[in-house]
């Protein structure tokens, strides 16, 4: 099997590895505060954020490593790739923005506080990389 390192220079691939890097330094924020909460009192709410936060790093690898084997027109021609950047922008907005309003909302100490409100931000961020990425996919389809 041969990689093809020139779908590097396109912009579906580069926001993959934005969606990715971004992904893991949310993943890192998140695990590297001790008191560290998605949602007080409401595991439901972590269990989302990280479902969420997983799901988009083992999606977009995924994808990204479709488009480095040499099938990136393959899936490129189904709606499969608009589908799922669209689904993952709502969710990283939903996530960011229920992480930030918690942040607030319980008034955590000052470490926690602070890591919950760049874990949000930085999932709106990715948001906006998901929704850029699904217009160029549904560009690619056509």
């Amino acid at each position: 099997m041969q990689l093809d390192g020139d779908v590097l220079k396109t912009p579906s691939a580069i926001l993959k590895l934005l969606e990715i890097g971004l992904t893991i330094i949310i993943i890192s924020v998140s695990q590297g505060v001790e008191l560290f909460i998605f949602g007080k009192d409401f595991p439901s709410t972590t269990f989302f954020c990280g479902g969420v936060l997983v799901t988009g790093a083992v999606v977009s690898c995924l994808l990204l490593a479709t488009y480095l084997t040499g099938s990136a027109r393959e899936i490129q021609k189904t709606p499969f790739e608009v589908m799922v950047n669209a689904v993952l922008a709502v969710l990283m907005v939903s996530a960011g923005t229920v992480t930030i309003y918690n942040a607030f909302k319980y008034a955590l100490s000052s470490e926690a506080a602070d890591a919950a409100k760049t874990a949000g931000t930085f999932a709106i961020i990715n948001s906006v990389f998901y929704g850029l990425d699904t217009y160029f996919a549904s560009q690619n389809m056509e």
